[in-house]
């Protein structure tokens, strides 16, 4: 969710970040990202087309949120099943 009370669509029209928060291995953590993939590190669509989404997903976050994820034990499975999932959502990634 955001912090904010913009929707998500207004936070993306802004160019605003969005927060939200994700479980791994019992351990809450919160995270900032753009609310916009246009707003991301160029770097990032090029990883996105190379399909390496996990590597688009980690410039999205940036090395010191990666590595907050690192220390909790987040694994490729955490990110396909909860990290990648909850921004979509914060997002509303995929919604018409």
């Amino acid at each position: 969710m955001t912090n904010s009370k913009k929707t998500p669509a207004q936070a993306e029209a802004t160019g605003d970040n969005i927060t939200f928060e994700v479980e791994v291995k019992d351990k809450k953590i919160t995270l900032t990202a753009p609310a916009s993939l246009d707003d991301a590190p160029v770097a990032t669509a090029i990883a996105w087309e190379e399909e390496k989404f996990v590597k688009a997903f980690s410039l999205i976050l940036g090395p010191q949120q990666m590595q907050k994820l690192t220390n909790a034990g987040a694994t490729v499975r955490d990110f396909t099943e909860v990290i990648m999932p909850a921004y979509t959502e914060a997002t509303g990634l995929g919604e018409d």
